[in-house]
């Protein structure tokens, strides 16, 4: 059944005041100042109810994006299939909209899919009945210290439940992220999917496939990097929708084999998130894709023609050959697809006994710009194959006792490899003047044996 507008107020105080951001605050009161509507809107109100820190405050307002702009100062209007000012104020970006009417027949692609957005109105409701989830359409006013809940949100939050506003079909039809975004909230708030906005997301998921690939990759992202990607991950498993999210997997992502790697490593990537590390794209994708690249990689192994190239070759171009078919569905950028790539090759280098039986070899491999994520990736393998544990132990052993503690970062390591580059070509340079000059009265002939580079 079809959620309709009612109206709830709450009490401000109930809300932790400081954990509101001072920038936002300080935007609102400026569109106030000047005669406007303007709340914090949505997830970062909705944490304040669950008692968790947002992560991010926006502000929707009844002002136009032009007037948002004219009454704050380091504000820059963006978009255009939805206009946004991002106001600069006190070193703190803050995302303001202006109030949305539902979307018309010109605003729609021949599909249902929202293609322009930018239908203004002065009254709270109709943005509110815009909003993709209940728990996201609360509105909260400083000026009056209200809370404004329009969608049954209250009530949703007590009983632990995501559900569409509006008619499912309608809505994901309009935007099929919405369908994605339903199992990232539940996972993130340890909530359930009504049963009417679950089974909406059967009927409708063939419809990500028409979503821009670069809007497919941050939703990728946000879902599996922000602390609750091991519980995303087995959520869309058990409902079948992560094939929609990956290229090609074909019977690899039903085997338990897979299953198990996966949720290890997002668990490992959720532990680090919990203790404010910072987690990377490549790794991410390094590890989802990984079974697919790698039984890539064995069976080129067996036929002649891609047998003969060197094993790092022949990783590469397995490597090369899924992410540019995953980039169908969520285009990965060229610099994040090398490192990906580059880590891939490490398993067969770290891998590789003669490698590690050569100590030159091992020094500069451990000085490798993507060493780092390649053992942190060979050690999230283990789980399947015990065997490599004394690498790892030998890899490990080695990186400590040849990288300072103040290198082991990756921007400090190339920081780092740059200057040593640089001295490398300067001693070059200075030993190929010094071969240059002649010795005192003697002149240089016109033929010389030339020097080996």
């Amino acid at each position: 059944m079809e959620r309709g507008i009612s109206h709830l107020t709450l009490p401000g105080d109930i809300l932790d005041k400081d954990k509101i951001s001072p920038a936002a605050l300080s935007v609102i009161r400026t569109l106030n100042s000047a005669g406007y509507e303007a709340y914090l809107v949505g997830g970062g109100v909705r944490d304040l109810l669950t008692d968790k820190i947002p992560k991010d405050f926006d502000v929707v307002t009844n002002a136009r994006p032009e007037t948002v702009k004219r009454l704050c100062r380091r504000s820059v209007i963006i978009g255009r299939r939805f206009k946004l000012v991002h106001v600069t104020e006190k070193g703190t970006l803050i995302e303001v909209a202006t109030f949305r009417k539902g979307m018309t027949y010109e605003d729609s692609d021949t599909v249902g899919m929202l293609t322009s957005d930018n239908t203004y109105s002065t009254d709270i409701t109709d943005d509110a009945i815009r909003r993709d989830f209940s728990i996201n359409g609360f509105y909260y006013s400083p000026a009056d210290n209200v809370i404004h809940d329009y969608l049954g949100g209250v009530s949703d939050l007590l009983h632990e439940r995501v559900d569409i506003v509006g008619d499912p079909d309608v809505r994901f039809s309009e935007d099929p992220v919405r369908m994605i975004r339903a199992y990232r909230f539940s996972a993130k708030l340890g909530f359930s999917i009504t049963p009417r906005t679950r089974s909406a997301i059967f009927r409708n998921i063939s419809g990500l496939a028409q979503v821009n690939n670069n809007r497919m990759y941050e939703e990728f992202n946000k879902m599996f990097l922000t602390g609750h990607g091991e519980t995303s991950f087995q959520l869309l498993m058990r409902d079948g929708i992560m094939q929609n999210l990956l290229t090609d997997m074909g019977p690899l992502i039903k085997s338990r084999q897979f299953f198990d790697f996966i949720s290890c490593c997002l668990r490992n990537t959720d532990t680090r998130h919990a203790e404010g590390k910072h987690n990377m794209p490549h790794f991410l994708y390094a590890v989802m894709l990984w079974p697919l690249t790698r039984k890539l990689y064995m069976k080129m192994g067996t036929i002649g023609k891609y047998s003969s190239l060197k094993e790092t070759d022949r990783m590469a171009m397995a490597g090369k050959i899924v992410l540019e078919r995953q980039s169908v569905i969520t285009k990965i950028p060229e610099f994040v697809a090398q490192d990906i790539i580059d880590i891939w090759k490490m398993q067969i280098i770290l891998t590789d006994e003669e490698i590690i039986n050569n100590q030159e070899q091992v020094e500069s491999v451990v000085w490798k710009e993507i060493f780092r994520a390649g053992l942190e990736f060979l050690m999230n393998r283990v789980h399947m194959d015990e065997k490599l544990e004394r690498i790892i132990t030998f890899w490990t052993d080695t990186y400590y006792n040849h990288i300072p503690q103040s290198l082991r970062t990756r921007k400090a390591l190339i920081s780092s490899n740059k200057i040593r580059n640089q001295e490398a070509r300067g001693s070059r340079s200075d030993g190929d003047r010094s071969r240059r000059k002649s010795p005192s009265g003697i002149k240089r002939g016109r033929t010389r044996t030339p020097v080996m580079q």
